[in-house]
C-alpha cells in the first residue's frame, strides 16, 4: 500500500515514492539472499518485489483488490486480506513496506504471516515512525498554503478536485476551512488520530504491538527524513540522511526471527 508522500505532479510522486521505497529496501538488502521463497504482503504496483526478485530470491507479491497500480512493476496476486494463500511453513522471508498500519486487526495478519514462514525464517516489516507522524502533521499548513497558491494540486482525499476553487465549489467554503483545520490531527493508518499515532508509530509503540503478539522484534531505522506532503519533493538523499540522523529517520525496519 503506498504511503502518502509529498505531493507534486503524478509522475513525480510515483517516481519520488519508489526512490523512497527503493533506499527503505536498501536498508535490509543483504538479507534477501539469492533462491529464497519470499512473500512480499502489500505488494502494490510490485516495485520492491521487482527488486527482490532482482536479488536471486522467488517472490510472491500479494494485496488487496483494487491497490493502486496493482503490479505494474512485477505480478501481485490479489487475495482477500485475511488468509495467506500459501501452505504452512512456506516461506523464507516475508516482507511488508508500510503495510501494518492500515490493518485493523492486525493479530490475524501476523498470525498467518507467521503461520506462512518456515521456522528460522524472518519477517521484515517498513513502518512509519514517530518521526513522520510529527513532521507530517507540521507540515500540513505550509502544505495548505502551496495548494491555495496553486503550486500543490489539492488537499489529500479530494484527489478527484482539480483545484482549490473546485474544492471549494464542491464542499462549500466553510467545510474547506474546516477540512484544512482537522488535516493535522487526522489519522494515517487504522488508529484513532494523529495524536495516538505518535505513541503507536513510536518504537516503543511498535514493540508493544509486535510483543502483544509473543514476537521479539529488532529496530533498524531507515536513515531516511521525509513527510507525507514532502515540501520538498527534489531533496537530495545524502541531506534526507543527515535530517535523519538530526531528527530520526522516517521509518522503522522491524525484523522478526522465527524460532527454529
Amino acid at each position: 500500500m503506498p504511503a502518502q508522500i509529498e505531493n507534486t505532479s503524478e509522475e513525480q510522486v510515483e517516481g519520488q515514492l519508489e526512490k523512497l521505497r527503493r533506499l527503505e529496501f536498501e536498508a535490509v538488502r543483504s538479507l534477501f539472499k539469492p533462491g529464497l521463497r519470499v512473500l512480499d504482503v502489500g505488494g502494490g504496483n510490485g516495485y520492491q518485489a521487482r527488486l527482490m526478485a532482482e536479488q536471486g530470491c522467488e517472490v510472491t507479491s500479494i494485496d488487496l483488490p483494487g491497490a493502486p497500480l496493482l503490479g505494474t512493476h512485477f505480478p501481485v496476486q490479489e487475495y482477500d486480506g485475511k488468509h495467506i494463500p500459501a501452505d504452512d511453513a512456506s516461506f523464507d522471508l516475508i516482507f511488508s513496506s508500510n503495510v501494518l498500519e492500515h490493518v485493523s486487526p492486525l493479530s490475524p495478519l501476523l498470525e498467518e504471516m507467521w503461520r506462512t514462514l518456515k521456522p528460522g525464517g524472518l519477517a521484515i516489516h517498513v513502518v512509519p515512525s514517530a518521526v513522520w507522524r510529527f513532521w507530517t502533521s507540521l507540515a500540513t499548513y505550509p502544505y495548505i498554503v502551496r495548494t491555495v497558491a496553486g503550486i500543490t494540486p489539492g488537499f489529500p482525499s479530494m484527489a478527484e478536485v482539480s483545484d482549490v476553487k473546485k474544492a471549494a465549489g464542491k464542499l462549500g467554503a466553510l467545510n474547506m476551512v474546516k477540512r484544512g483545520i482537522c488535516l493535522p490531527f487526522e489519522a494515517h493508518g487504522e488508529y484513532h488520530d494523529a495524536a495516538v499515532e505518535l505513541y503507536t508509530f513510536s518504537r516503543s509503540g511498535w514493540r508493544k504491538t509486535f510483543s502483544s503478539d509473543g514476537f521479539a522484534p529488532r529496530f533498524r531505522g531507515s536513515r531516511l527524513f521525509y513527510t507525507g506532503f514532502a515540501l520538498f519533493p527534489n531533496m537530495p538523499i545524502p541531506l534526507r540522511r543527515v535530517l535523519a540522523r538530526c531528527l530520526g529517520s522516517s521509518s522503522h525496519v522491524v525484523i522478526l526471527r522465527k524460532a527454529n
